[in-house]
């Protein structure tokens, strides 16, 4: 399927355009407090595919020369709205190469593309997300255009870096045990993530194959980690996904606060916050992913933290995202950390009106920060 013009036209990306995509990922860094490269080595077409049940990664070609001017991709995964299985879609990794930036009439048609590959999925719900540092794509997408779809404010997302403690005095109290999943655990995951799962807009869809057969690649049920209560019964679950095999984060600066505090940054984790990495070393961490809490209860939610902080000793810090208004929010607070945060937005083609008015308001929201 192409859009075709003079000089330009969008179509599906092959693997053999993988080089390109790296190359066009890394002419960037994320600028803020901490300057990041994200990247998706040794292949970049093959890592954007990982990223959901059935992955569309668009680029538009210029025919002058056969380069990629730009890129995004669409990720579609079955998850929970109104308590509802649905299929979502997730907008991301949209670039424009230098050169090509003021070529402002490709973002237009860029959407026409990802909509007609909607239109034909049936896909109702699409969320993105923009850094809160990133203004300058706010005011892009924020403004209400005839050109393109309305990006409708859902929530802010916070992801907090927290120290793995594996020596850290254990709060777990009388009534809790705190272990690693096994094979045997996989039908209670499943039930457990699901019911509590569903009471969440976005929360995705947990199944055995998801778990065991490497649907996600670099997670396996042994990557989850359980909290029972004294009648065994599961209380809270989650798991620590490690994805450094196939996308990383590279620091490349530090700004502000921490430009300061780097020199002492070894210091740090007296304090009990995770040290700054080297410049221009790859983040070393996992994110603690497909996360619940029966009952959305602080105590359970404090006491599996700590368990989690113990277990992730293979890895400097591990992340963990929360919408900001998910009331378990202000224990994170409490925590010693360093976080960036995020605004989600639905993408909305029908514009009259409003997607989120589908939601039931009284259902907080679940994005998935291994997801992102």
């Amino acid at each position: 399927m192409n859009f075709q013009s003079k000089r330009f036209i969008f179509e599906l990306a092959s693997p053999k355009d993988s080089e390109e995509i790296l190359n066009i990922l890394e002419e960037d860094d994320f600028k803020g407090n901490i300057s990041i490269c994200y990247t998706r080595r040794p292949n970049a077409y093959d890592s954007f595919m990982k990223e959901g049940d059935e992955v569309h990664m668009l680029v538009c070609r210029d025919t002058h020369n056969s380069a990629i001017a730009g890129m995004g991709a669409l990720a579609c995964r079955m998850a929970y709205i109104n308590g509802k299985e649905e299929k979502v879609g997730y907008l991301f990794g949209l670039r424009i190469k230098k050169g090509y930036r003021k070529a402002y009439s490709l973002i237009p048609r860029g959407y026409a593309f990802i909509h007609s590959l909607l239109e034909k999925m049936g896909i109702r719900y699409i969320y993105t997300t923009i850094l809160e540092e990133n203004k300058h794509a706010q005011r892009i997408f924020e403004k209400k255009r005839a050109s393109i779809p309305h990006y409708e404010f859902l929530c802010n997302y916070n992801v907090y870096a927290l120290k793995a403690n594996p020596r850290q005095k254990s709060r777990t109290k009388d009534g809790f045990t705190f272990r690693r999943a096994s094979k045997g655990d996989i039908p209670e995951i499943i039930e457990f993530l699901n019911a509590e799962g569903k009471k969440k807009h976005f929360y995705p869809q947990i199944t055995e194959d998801l778990i065991t057969h490497n649907c996600i690649p670099g997670l396996n049920y042994d990557d989850f980690h359980l909290l029972f209560s004294r009648q065994n019964e599961i209380l809270a679950c989650g798991a620590l996904w490690n994805q450094q095999s196939y996308k990383q984060y590279i620091v490349k600066k530090y700004g502000g606060l921490l430009k300061l505090l780097h020199p002492i940054s070894t210091l740090l984790p007296i304090a009990g916050y995770p040290a700054l990495p080297k410049l221009d070393s790859i983040l070393d961490f996992s994110t603690l992913s497909f996360w619940a809490i029966k009952g959305g209860s602080r105590e359970i939610f404090n006491v599996f933290l700590n368990g989690i902080s113990q277990c992730a000793n293979s890895h400097t810090f591990f992340l963990i995202g929360i919408n900001e208004r998910d009331p378990l929010k202000d224990l994170l607070d409490k925590t010693p950390h360093i976080n960036y945060s995020s605004r989600v937005y639905l993408v909305n083609w029908e514009k009259s009106i409003k997607v989120a008015g589908d939601f039931d308001s009284k259902q907080s929201i679940y994005i998935e920060c291994g997801m992102l």
